[in-house]
């Protein structure tokens, strides 16, 4: 099972320490997003992670967006 972890880093400094925690345990992979205007554009990296779970903390990448 692959799981990605979804962080923001510069916002929340606690962050990184937290998932490297949850990495020691499931191992996965880790996207870092900050918060800035263009976060939806990184919707594609998510979706090309292929993860069979995601999870965010703080509600970090809760707000994508794609235009159809």
């Amino acid at each position: 099972m692959k799981i990605l972890y979804i962080i923001d880093g510069e916002k929340y400094k606690y962050h990184s320490d937290l998932v490297g925690q949850f990495l020691d345990i499931t191992g996965g992979e880790v996207l870092d997003i900050p918060d800035d205007d263009m976060r939806q554009m990184r919707f594609g990296e998510v979706r090309d992670a292929g993860a069979d779970v995601i999870v965010t903390f703080d509600g970090v990448g809760l707000d994508f967006r794609t235009v159809s």
